[in-house]
């Protein structure tokens, strides 16, 4: 077997002798002899790789897109975070502030407080005080009876009675 067949046993067309002259060389006789031309690939295959770079490009864009959802979706918990603090702390302080008032109120509202209060003013109990009495909201009903009026409210005495009688 003489080198040429050997070498042209995978392919498809016969062995042609080579060119005598130098300008008689085509670029077919340039390449190798081993090598040869890749087929005319078929329409439906072309369509197979169509799809499969339609389906690897679609692949990509989905993951690309989740990913910057799920990097958005973390910022806004970020933020929501960063706020839900601000709003505890606000709400830390008013309550605070709130408490700091409900003490300054009990205290300036206390007996001792208002006691001294009226001292400052130069104030005395008056000497004769009337006591009245309130009926209980509701009235008498259908019937019209008057119900007998409950006791009259008396004052616990205080350890200030005796300053407040006067002089």
């Amino acid at each position: 077997m003489s080198p040429t067949q050997r070498e042209g046993a995978a392919r498809a067309e016969p062995a042609r002798p080579g060119p005598s002259l130098p300008d008689q060389i085509g670029p077919e006789d340039l390449r190798p002899k081993h090598l040869r031309v890749a087929p005319k690939v078929s329409p439906g295959v072309l369509r197979q790789r169509r799809r499969a770079r339609f389906a690897v490009a679609g692949v990509a864009v989905i993951s690309a897109a989740s990913m910057f959802l799920l990097v958005t979706f973390h910022v806004f918990a970020a933020q929501a975070a960063f706020k839900l603090d601000k709003l505890e702390s606000e709400r830390a302080t008013a309550q605070r502030e709130n408490e700091l008032l409900r003490e300054k109120v009990a205290s300036r509202s206390s007996a001792t407080e208002i006691f001294n209060a009226a001292a400052v003013f130069h104030m005395v109990r008056a000497p004769k005080v009337i006591q009245l009495t309130v009926r209980p909201a509701g009235g008498g009903g259908a019937s019209g009876a008057a119900k007998p009026s409950p006791s009259p409210i008396v004052m616990p005495p205080t350890p200030y009675n005796a300053e407040l009688a006067g002089p």
